[in-house]
């Protein structure tokens, strides 16, 4: 396992940022705004993980406007190489 985290910061442009960018986009982060068939499958999903409609759509929302693929150049990001995610009822 690794624990390696890569940094951006907009005002450092290097050949090295560009490829990093590139790699995160890649790993899924810019990814283009899903179509609205896309957008209601991806709701129906969080909904079915138990999330309100109203907040599924707020996620979705928020999401969509970060937009990582076309603004991630302009953010402060910390990229952790390896990201688990877990929930449920114990």
């Amino acid at each position: 396992m690794s624990d390696a985290v890569r940094f951006l910061f907009p005002p450092v442009v290097t050949d090295h940022k560009k490829r990093l960018f590139k790699a995160i986009c890649d790993e899924g982060y810019g990814q283009p705004k899903p179509i609205k068939e896309q957008q209601e499958k991806w709701k129906a999903n969080l909904i079915n993980f138990g999330i309100s409609e109203v907040d599924a759509e707020a996620e979705i929302t928020r999401e969509m406007d970060e937009d990582f693929l076309n603004k991630g150049q302009q953010y402060h990001t910390v990229f952790p190489a390896l990201l688990t995610w877990s929930f449920g009822v114990v």
